[in-house]
């Protein structure tokens, strides 16, 4: 299981130079036919933070961008923390290489890009 602490990078009484709506980029290295589970802590940065109650998640594989296809994997909200699994069936089926992120959309409807990355998918041997 992969975890990872998520500022949230948005203060607006701190000045800077430049604004980033970016997510944080986080590339998954995986292994074909097996479960993968990564843990999204949302924490609060330079004070601010944004309130997860009520909100969904949604993650998805795609092989491009703008690929058709897309492979979901499950997301769950429990107070901050997102959970994403990617079950031993989806990742039997994923190509070589893709790109993947993984979303929520607030109580409110604004909807926010946690992490975004690459995806590596090497083959399994025992089948």
């Amino acid at each position: 299981m992969m975890q990872v602490a998520l500022p949230v990078n948005f203060n607006p009484l701190t000045p800077t130079s430049s604004i980033s709506a970016l997510p944080e980029r986080v590339d998954l290295e995986l292994y074909r036919g097996d479960d993968f589970w990564v843990v999204l802590s949302v924490s609060p940065a330079m004070g601010q933070a944004f309130d997860l109650t009520g909100a969904t998640a949604r993650s998805q594989i795609r092989e491009e961008y703008d690929s058709e296809t897309a492979f979901e994997m499950e997301a769950s909200i429990d107070e901050q923390v997102v959970t994403v699994h990617l079950t031993n069936q989806v990742s039997a089926t994923l190509p070589a290489c893709g790109v993947w992120d993984c979303q929520v959309t607030l109580s409110d409807a604004t909807v926010r890009t946690l992490v975004a990355g690459a995806v590596t998918v090497s083959p399994q041997v025992t089948r």
